[in-house]
């Protein structure tokens, strides 16, 4: 599902339409496109991929899961980087498929990884 960026007259309109969303708590899978819905709850969800997420909306997503996620592909640029990883670490026990685009502080976000390797099924 594409989504397009914010548009003064359709603005509200993707408000309703990400909160739509919060509705569909047994959805498995959702590939998404430039979401900025930091409230957005998907328990069930398994597989995430997305595209330009503001990383504070990937990491409430993550931690929404409760666990469930197994597959998580993420584009972003943001700098908020380890938080996400580390969000995903914590949160994800049964991931078996991570694929990220870290843009910013590589050498510092390796510690990071190695908690992911720690800590889940990868």
């Amino acid at each position: 599902m594409q989504i397009a960026r914010y548009n003064p007259v359709f603005g509200n309109l993707l408000g309703v339409y990400y909160e739509i969303f919060s509705y569909f708590v047994n959805l498995v899978r959702v590939p998404w496109h430039a979401c900025n819905n930091e409230s957005l709850s998907l328990p069930n969800l398994k597989i995430l991929k997305a595209r330009q997420f503001v990383s504070d909306v990937s990491v409430n997503l993550i931690k929404n899961t409760v666990g469930n996620l197994s597959e998580i592909s993420i584009l972003c640029d943001d700098t908020n980087n380890k938080r996400l990883i580390q969000v995903i670490y914590q949160n994800c026990p049964n991931l078996r498929f991570l694929k990220l685009s870290l843009v910013n502080n590589i050498n510092i976000l390796i510690s990071e990884f190695e908690n992911i390797l720690i800590n889940c099924q990868l």
